[in-house]
């Protein structure tokens, strides 16, 4: 009987295990094994705020997370004192535009300032902290 393993990985973090055996009467019996890589770790957890329940409220904070992440703004975020309203701040509009090209065009001057202020506390707290505080 012969045995053949190989590994694949994949896009999206996913490796893909296929095992092959051959027996003497040259039956083949194979085995695909499937698992999904996590790349969380305490250091870099994956960000998931679907216990949100409106989604209004998750689409806004989702974007400016996701804003403040992609234009690695997260050391301005915890320096930056006051409001994020009228601030007039380079980083501010550069948020604020990253943040409609991730498609969420609804803010007035007041949700924008609000959930500015929510992304400050998960740069100061963690977003765990920010999870426990929002679900108690």
């Amino acid at each position: 009987m012969a045995s053949v393993t190989k590994s694949y990985n994949m896009e999206d973090d996913v490796t893909v295990e296929m095992e092959l055996d051959i027996d003497d009467e040259n039956t083949v019996d194979m085995e695909v094994d499937i698992e999904e890589i996590s790349l969380e770790t305490p250091e870099n957890p994956i960000i998931n705020f679907d216990f949100i329940s409106d989604e209004t409220t998750r689409t806004m904070i989702e974007t400016a997370y996701n804003a403040v992440n992609q234009l690695e703004l997260w050391d301005y975020m915890q320096s930056h004192q006051g409001s994020f309203m009228f601030s007039g701040n380079r980083n501010v509009d550069r948020i604020y535009n990253r943040i409609e090209e991730l498609g969420y065009t609804g803010h007035s001057g007041a949700s924008f300032g609000i959930t500015l202020q929510t992304i400050k506390f998960i740069a100061d707290h963690g977003f765990q902290a920010f999870r426990h505080d929002y679900l108690n």
